[in-house]
């Protein structure tokens, strides 16, 4: 008995061994069954709307929606493919040529772009203070780096609006902005620093290019700039509290909290949405959602994610998003952008053509699927052997004790009941949990039913075929006990 204990314990620590391992490297592995979208913040509340009513209607869970900025965002989509890299960006600018080869350098190399609508950059106050009504020129001298005075380029000396320009108030230049990794910032630099210092002859008359460029875009550092991180709810908390600050926000931030901010006119134009349609309103760009066309299959809910945010009820000129500040595209190219997406993405006729195929694993996650699946075999084997040889080992100590053959099955199966019973209940009690999870979930599906058809099969037709055999053996019957099978 020793010996043989000492083996089983060994195969047990084995076994168990081999199994963690397994489990470690199958949630390594594991597919996600959210899907993951990261960047703008300007896209981000039109990104969580869709995905709360995308979570609400449909049958997959809501995706993991995270503001990270454009810049951050498209480092986080372009590092690579897989369940550990985003599946969306979401951007307030288009993506930069330099981003894209990042992209292509890390295996990302399928990206679809969907262009979701417009937004306008609004220089935005408190209520409590009267409206600005300031032009480009006005902005950049009193958030440029450098300014010109006297023929040249000096450290910007303006400490107030009247500095800038007499017609504005007194109020010290206090702008919250938005940091280096926003588009909005990329944006803003674009459609009003750059603009604004073509006007300015000593800025036209640096030769080198790139030290034009960063004359025009480099933005103060003293103070009168504020970075305020990718958190517009909290600008617009400090810029109610100081109604003499300006903040750099989205339009549709603006809309959002008209009841506390107002828009400053910009060269006599309002952020309004009929201007910004027209371009009457300069400071507007479009925004974009960038898919890894890589992902589109293997995470679950990917293209009817992107098919519900490009449908009229969503981004149309009607659409829910309207009312959180979207400007939609123009009917006609909303109308394009949500043909060409839905074609890209394998819709044919209001239905995905992909949704009837053999759904594959991804090759990363195959072989780890198939070893668990065997794993779960010899688990739900190992689980109704023990079942049976409970039955079978109390047949034998009855028929052992002089009980008749068929009544010591019939007994025996009465006998045994709890403990057969007891031991699979404490399996699929074991396994519930493991059924809210994306890969575990089938899998403890099919142990549950197994195990509960495994008993029915243990207390009802082992008995049966046990009696059956016995009256087809009447000379083992009569003596009253088992043939011997080693047991």
């Amino acid at each position: 008995m020793t010996g043989k204990a000492g083996v089983l314990r060994v195969a047990a620590f084995l076994a168990l061994t081999v199994f963690a391992g397994l489990c470690l490297t199958a949630g390594q592995a594991a597919a996600r069954d959210q899907i993951s979208i990261v960047g703008s913040s300007t896209v981000y509340p039109f990104a969580t709307t869709v995905a709360e009513q995308f979570g609400d209607r449909d049958k997959f869970k809501a995706p993991v929606v995270e503001s990270t900025g454009t810049g951050g965002g498209l480092k986080l989509f372009c590092a690579g493919t897989g369940d550990g890299t985003p599946d969306i960006a979401n951007a307030s600018r288009s993506i930069k040529d330099s981003e894209k080869q990042i992209c292509q350098q890390n295996g990302v190399t399928d990206i679809l772009e969907v262009p979701i609508g417009y937004d306008g950059i609004a220089l935005v106050n408190g209520k409590a203070h009267k409206r600005l009504s300031l032009s480009v020129r006005d902005v950049w001298l009193a958030l440029a780096r450098q300014v010109p005075v006297g023929g040249k380029l000096v450290d910007n000396p303006y400490k107030t609006w009247a500095d800038v320009n007499p017609a504005l108030p007194a109020d010290r230049i206090a702008v919250l902005g938005p940091p280096p990794t926003s588009g909005t910032r990329d944006a803003f630099v674009e459609l009003v620093m750059d603009r604004a210092c073509k006007t300015f002859p000593e800025i036209t008359a640096i030769a080198d290019e790139k030290a034009r460029q960063a004359a025009c875009g480099a933005l103060r550092e003293d103070g009168a700039y504020i970075e305020a991180g990718e958190n517009d709810n909290l600008v617009v908390q400090k810029l109610e509290a100081d109604p003499t600050m300006l903040g750099i926000l989205g339009y549709s931030f603006l809309i959002q909290n008209q009841d506390k901010l107002q828009g400053s006119e910009i060269d006599g134009v309002a952020p309004v949405e009929d201007d910004i349609l027209s371009g009457r309103y300069e400071i507007a760009r479009r925004l974009f959602l960038y898919v890894k066309m890589q992902h589109i299959d293997s995470i679950p809910g990917l293209p009817e994610y992107v098919a519900e945010f490009v449908s009229d009820r969503a981004s149309g000129g009607s659409g829910y998003l309207t009312d959180k500040g979207l400007i939609p595209l123009a009917e006609a190219e909303h109308e394009a952008v949500a043909l060409a997406t839905l074609k890209a993405l394998g819709y044919e006729n209001g239905t995905r053509q992909s949704s009837d195929q053999t759904f594959l694993l991804p090759p990363n996650v195959m072989p780890v699927a198939l070893t668990v699946a065997l794993l779960g075999l010899t688990g739900l084997a190992g689980i109704l052997m023990r079942n049976t040889l409970i039955l079978t080992q109390q047949v034998a100590d009855n028929s052992a004790a002089g009980m008749p053959v068929f009544a010591s099955v019939v007994e025996a199966a009465v006998q045994r009941a709890r403990p057969v019973v007891l031991t699979a209940l404490a399996a699929v009690f074991a396994f519930v949990p493991l059924t809210q999870d994306g890969f575990w979930g089938p899998l403890a599906y099919v142990l549950i039913g197994g195990v509960a058809v495994g008993t029915a099969i243990t207390l009802l037709f082992v008995p049966a075929l046990y009696a059956l055999w016995f009256r087809l053996a009447p000379a083992a019957s009569a003596e009253g006990s088992l043939p011997s099978s080693g047991m």
